[in-house]
Order: structure tokens, then sequence, then C-alpha cells
């Protein structure tokens, strides 16, 4: 199944263009946004996108090669069931 994947140029930077994207319906779904999702902001983008790709965010001081933080992932799980 094609699908559209949205990023900014390197992990861990918001999308200022996704948006834009994202509210005007300028693809077909499935549509997954892939960077700045954060527990502040993921239940308003899961609200109009199929899914999200997540790695920084969830990772110790925010760094893409730290370990994984499970108190992160819970907290990014609940704000978007919320």
């Amino acid at each position: 199944m094609p699908l559209t994947y949205a990023a900014p140029p390197h992990t861990g930077l918001p999308g200022p263009e996704l948006p834009g994207l994202v509210l005007g319906g300028a693809t077909a779904p499935p549509f997954l946004v892939g960077s700045g999702v954060t527990p502040d902001n993921v239940a308003t983008i899961l609200g109009r996108v199929e899914g999200v790709i997540v790695a920084s965010s969830l990772k110790r001081d925010g760094d893409w090669w730290n370990e994984v933080e499970v108190v992160r992932v819970r907290g990014l799980v609940d704000a978007a069931n919320s």
C-alpha cells in the first residue's frame, strides 16, 4: 500500500510545512508524520493523519543515539490515547 511520509531535513526538527499539508488535505491517505511528534502534539497530529513515526522524543535527553526511556514512551502513549 502506498503512503505519504513527511519529515524535515533531519530528525528531531519540527516540520514547519507539515501543519499546512495535514490541515490542507494536500495528499490522500495514508499519511504519516515522521518528526517533531511529542506528547504535547501527538493527539492533535493523530487526529489528522493515519500514523506517526517517533524516535528522538522517546530517547534519553531527546537525542536519537541514546536509549529509549520507558517513561517517555508511556507519556507519549498516554497523550496519544487522551
